[in-house]
């Protein structure tokens, strides 16, 4: 006896795509468009008529985690229990190899892009890129990889990801136009009729403009100028007197040519309304500099860089019992706080005393700030000059937020 499964119906968007008979099919989605399922049922569809399925992830952890875990093998139980009950032979899981092997013949081999040499043996009759866009050596790995294992059976291939800047995954995206061969869409998270609205608005809320039209709307963002509101931000602000304000301090250690700068915010009126920056001067003097402007404010917290000449002064300072945290800056750390600055500047959550003697500088490396996407993530960036101004200004944006649970950590 043989059974006809039949698996969840595919939205319009899907079936459309489903349907059209291009060998290689793009498709650039926003989140939660229904990537995962279809991924899922064309998989599971190819290897139970006895063909050989490769779905590839960016990354081992998610291979194993996303793709095997939580979406193919709950499938694959499902129809087993329906096939035990009818006592049919059932589809065999391998957890160890992360391998489905169907009573047809057929198999799905998950694979991960950081071990291509898993890949290169394979002869596949379709193979699935996931998050293709955050690939890391996308190019390489299709064409010298990938694309070779396709020969034998003429197979098939997707490339379905969010967009991640203007790398491959753009190129890739771009071959319909010379090659009929290829087919792409692009359609935001919207395309997914299961999806309330409001449930995407809700998501919006919590992200910046630029997260906004990458991850909903899927659209391919430039490298360049990320700040908004940037004139907003600034303005004339009152006086206050001393001890009126609650203060939190953000301090950025320059290297070589950089200047080291501190900026005060008045948290409750996220209000940045003084600061001091140091260029050229030496190391011992920098310190007095910094002491003065912390004893000036009495802050409840200072996020202090500590990488470079950073970490000595902080544990000093720690250790005169200053209410110091120090700040690891990394790519991906810099990123986090980069994206809570985003965000603040995109909602008119920040705001800048143009009195501040440097205000425009500030001004001036907010415009000049960007992005530059490369295949596996984002790094942020000064596009021309420096970036002291606005790393200070992100660590006492970042300042504002770990305040009270640096004091809770405290009782």
């Amino acid at each position: 006896m043989k059974f006809k499964f039949k698996f969840p119906q595919f939205h319009p968007l899907q079936r459309e795509i489903y349907e059209h008979p291009a060998r290689y099919k793009v498709l650039c989605l926003g989140r939660r468009a229904g990537k995962s399922l279809y991924i899922t049922a064309i998989a599971l569809e190819t290897a139970l008529r006895g063909e050989q399925v490769a779905i590839i992830s960016p990354i081992y952890r998610i291979a194993k985690e996303i793709s095997f875990e939580k979406y193919l093998v709950p499938w694959v139980r499902s129809i087993n229990k329906i096939l035990k009950e009818n006592n049919q032979q059932q589809l065999e899981i391998d957890l160890s190899d992360m391998q489905i092997r169907t009573p047809s013949g057929g198999t799905i081999f998950i694979r991960s892009a950081d071990k291509p040499d898993n890949i290169r043996s394979g002869d596949y009759d379709l193979v699935i890129f996931d998050e293709t866009a955050f690939q890391a050596n996308l190019k390489n790995l299709w064409e010298r990889v990938v694309r070779p294992t396709l020969i034998d059976r003429q197979g098939k291939a997707y490339f379905i990801s969010t967009p991640n800047g203007y790398n491959y995954f753009h190129t890739l995206f771009t071959k319909e136009l010379t090659d009929s061969n290829w087919k792409s869409w692009n359609a935001s998270s919207h395309a997914n009729p299961h999806l309330l609205p409001s449930e995407i608005e809700e998501l919006s809320k919590d992200m910046t403009h630029l997260a906004i039209r990458q991850e909903i709307y899927a659209e391919f963002t430039s490298d360049g100028q990320l700040f908004s509101n940037i004139d907003d931000a600034f303005f004339d602000a009152p006086i206050k007197h001393f001890g009126e304000r609650k203060v939190v301090i953000g301090a950025d250690f320059g290297r070589m040519n950089d200047s080291t700068v501190l900026l005060a915010m008045d948290k409750e009126e996220n209000l940045v309304f003084d600061g001091i920056r140091l260029t050229s001067i030496p190391f011992d003097e920098q310190e007095k500099e910094i002491r003065n402007f912390i004893e000036k404010h009495d802050p409840e917290l200072v996020v202090m860089e500590e990488n470079s000449f950073g970490k000595p002064i902080v544990e000093k300072f720690m250790n005169e019992g200053y209410p110091i945290e120090g700040f690891k800056t990394s790519n991906k750390s810099k990123v986090e706080i980069i994206d809570k600055l985003l965000f603040a500047m995109d909602n008119q959550n920040i705001h800048i005393d143009e009195k501040i003697e440097f205000s425009k500088v500030i001004r001036g490396e907010l415009n000049s700030f960007g992005v530059i996407y490369t295949d596996t993530t984002k790094k942020y960036s000064a596009q021309s000059g420096h970036d002291d101004t606005v790393m200070a200004l992100a660590l006492t944006n970042y300042a504002k937020d770990s305040a009270n649970s640096f004091f809770i950590s405290l009782i």
